[in-house]
């Protein structure tokens, strides 16, 4: 079963989020728990922990993405199992401007 990494949500007013960096890659075994990658706004930086056991099937956004907030940004599953190929995460130029 193909489960999906997503980008948080930290506060109530966020539309975004810059996923700064990767610590995996696609084809890497995760364990719930382990870091799958650097989350940063405009008040804080955390790493985002998987939720799921099993392999990074792929990423749908790279380094450096502007990402609105509950995008999928990873698909986690069994090796062999054939990830969705979604439209890239719902990523923004870093410096677009917000909407009034």
């Amino acid at each position: 079963m193909i489960h999906f990494a997503i980008m948080p949500r930290l506060s109530l007013n966020e539309e975004t989020g810059l996923l700064s960096s990767w610590y995996v890659k696609e084809g890497d075994e995760v364990h719930r728990g382990d870091k799958l990658f650097c989350l940063e706004t405009d008040k804080s930086t955390m790493d985002v922990e998987s939720e799921f056991d099993g392999t990074v099937l792929r990423r749908y956004c790279d380094d450096c993405s502007v990402v609105k907030v509950l995008s999928q940004v990873c698909a986690i599953g069994e090796p062999g199992e054939q990830a969705p190929e979604l439209q890239k995460a719902e990523e923004q130029p870093a410096s677009a401007e917000p909407e009034a």
